[in-house]
C-alpha cells in the first residue's frame, strides 16, 4: 500500500498527540483519586470514654493582700504515742472587781448612826460594833460596815442580827489578802474552815484585828471561825451579850 507523505505526517502527530494525554490524564486521574486511609485500629473500652482530671491549681490571693499564717498549736506525744495538744497553762485568779483594798481612806464617825429606838435605848452594843469596826477592820472595810450601820433606822439597831451583818457584808466585800495564809491553815484544823471561807472572813481585818483572832484560834476556837471575828468589840460584855453562833 502507497501511503502519501502528507498522510504519513498526519497519522504521526496524530498517534504523538494520543500518546501525550494518555500519559497525562493518567497522570491527571492519579491526583484526583487519592488513596484511601488505612482502617482505624480497635480500642479497648471504647464504650466508656476515660475521664479525664484536672490538675488542682493552689488558690492565689488578691492583689494587694498579704496571706494570713496558719497558727500552729504545740503538740506533744501521750503515753499512747497519739500526738495531743499541749494543755495552756491556767492563769493566777485575780481579785474581783470593785473589792475593797487596804488603802487608807476617811472613817465615817460612829455618831453618823442614828438614835436608838426608845424600846432598847439602854443598848450600847451598837456603838460598841461600829467602835470595833473601826478599830480593827482595815479603813476601807470599816466605813464600808459603818455607813451600812448610819442607813439602819432606830429600831433596826435594837436587832442584833442587824449589826452583825453589816460588819460580815464588809468583810465580804474585801480584796483577797495573801497574808492571812498561815493563819487560816491554822484554822482549818482548830475552827474546821475552809480556806476560801477563812481568807473571805479575815482578809478585811488590820493587823489588830488579825492578832486578835489569832488569839481566839489558838484558844480552841470553840464556837467557830466567825465567832472569833464577832468577837472583836471594843466592851466585852457587850460582845459576850450579843455574841450569836454560826
Amino acid at each position: 500500500m502507497k501511503i502519501d507523505r502528507s498522510l504519513f505526517l498526519v497519522l504521526t502527530g496524530v498517534l504523538a498527540g494520543s500518546t501525550a494525554c494518555e500519559a497525562s490524564c493518567n497522570m491527571g486521574d492519579h491526583h484526583a483519586h487519592p488513596p484511601p486511609p488505612p482502617p482505624a485500629q480497635p480500642v479497648a473500652n471504647q464504650s466508656t470514654p476515660a475521664a479525664t482530671s484536672t490538675p488542682a491549681t493552689a488558690p492565689t490571693s488578691a492583689p494587694g493582700t498579704v496571706p494570713t499564717p496558719s497558727r500552729v498549736v504545740p503538740l506533744h506525744l501521750a503515753h499512747g504515742g497519739s500526738v495531743v495538744p499541749t494543755p495552756t497553762p491556767t492563769p493566777s485568779p485575780t481579785p474581783p472587781s470593785g473589792c475593797l483594798d487596804s488603802s487608807s481612806t476617811t472613817v465615817p464617825a460612829c455618831s453618823t448612826m442614828p438614835a436608838v429606838d426608845s424600846s432598847c435605848s439602854a443598848n450600847a452594843f451598837p456603838a460598841q460594833k461600829c467602835g470595833a469596826y473601826n478599830a480593827y477592820f482595815s479603813p476601807k472595810v470599816a466605813a464600808s460596815a459603818i455607813g451600812c450601820l448610819s442607813k439602819l433606822s432606830g429600831k433596826q439597831l435594837c436587832d442584833s442580827s442587824q449589826v452583825y451583818a453589816c460588819g460580815k457584808t464588809a468583810l465580804s466585800q474585801a480584796c483577797p489578802d495573801n497574808s492571812v495564809a498561815q493563819l487560816c491553815g491554822i484554822a482549818a484544823t482548830s475552827c474546821k474552815s475552809t480556806a476560801a471561807d477563812c481568807t473571805a472572813l479575815l482578809s478585811g481585818l488590820n493587823d489588830a484585828g488579825k492578832q486578835q483572832v489569832a488569839q481566839c484560834i489558838a484558844q480552841g476556837c470553840q464556837a467557830g471561825l466567825y465567832s472569833c471575828v464577832e468577837g472583836l468589840t471594843s466592851s466585852t460584855e457587850g460582845a459576850a451579850k450579843f455574841r450569836r453562833p454560826m
